[in-house]
């Protein structure tokens, strides 16, 4: 069948995998995440109640319910900390080793796995006072898979197109949209400027191709042939730096 969630944008996903587990007993669950604030900068810990409230919704509608910590990069989270999270999510004083050994675990995971984001969407808690991941989620910085070749073979290319694996295999990054024009960029903040620059006139864009630095004439001629094979592009609008590349 196919999965339509917010994440997975109108057109969802093919399931082609179900994975089953033992059922769980708990008495309670909540959210836990840890990811990168980019403007304190830090790895910041979220957590929320979420017996009656979906994340997603919290988020946009009620984001004083989202508890946000800032964690130390180099010691993780202070005990004064587990003491806020304690009374912010009502736990036992019984439990409270457990959501730091919880939470240390975590903490050890994203820094050992050059992690951006490990999400617990939910995490439980047990009549025994256990801390359990009921449902997780990881995002592994592509940058750092050099390091991470056990995790890089567990890529299921599944859900990519022809023109993405194609853009892998040169090194690109390649993202469908909806419009008819497509970009090549070198740089995330250069595609999402020309994104905007192109809204800005009532047209969208069909794709983006970023190429990044260090690229050659031959690349960039199979970085536009990616793009042609798109049936919705009408047009190529061409946005790089030349301080990582020459422009010509």
């Amino acid at each position: 069948s196919t999965l339509v969630t917010t994440q997975t944008g109108k057109k969802g996903c093919t399931v082609t995998k179900i994975y089953v587990e033992k059922e769980a007993k708990i008495k309670r669950r909540f959210y836990i995440s840890l990811v990168v604030d980019r403007v304190l900068p830090a790895i910041t810990l979220l957590l929320a109640e979420t017996e009656t409230d979906n994340i997603m919704d919290m988020c946009e509608k009620t984001p004083e319910k989202l508890m946000r910590l800032p964690l130390d990069f180099k010691k993780g989270i202070a005990s004064l900390q587990i003491k806020y999270i304690a009374r912010f999510l009502k736990i036992k004083n019984t439990e409270l080793k457990n959501l730091k050994k919880l939470v240390d675990t975590m903490f050890k995971m994203f820094l050992d796995l050059d992690l951006t984001m490990i999400e617990l969407n939910p995490a439980g808690i047990t009549k025994n006072g256990e801390f359990i991941a009921l449902d997780a989620k990881i995002t592994i910085d592509e940058n750092a898979l050099f390091r991470h070749l056990d995790l890089k073979a567990l890529k299921d290319n599944v859900e990519q197109n022809r023109r993405e694996r194609l853009a892998e295999k040169y090194g690109f990054q390649y993202v469908d949209l909806d419009g008819k024009i497509g970009c090549i960029v070198n740089g995330e903040g250069l595609a999402l400027s020309a994104i905007d620059m192109i809204e800005s006139h009532n047209e969208n864009v069909a794709c983006f191709l970023n190429i990044k630095g260090g690229v050659d004439k031959d690349k960039i001629i199979s970085g536009i042939k990616i793009i042609v094979t798109n049936p919705k592009v009408e047009g190529i609008l061409i946005n790089v730096l030349g301080g990582f590349l020459r422009c010509n």
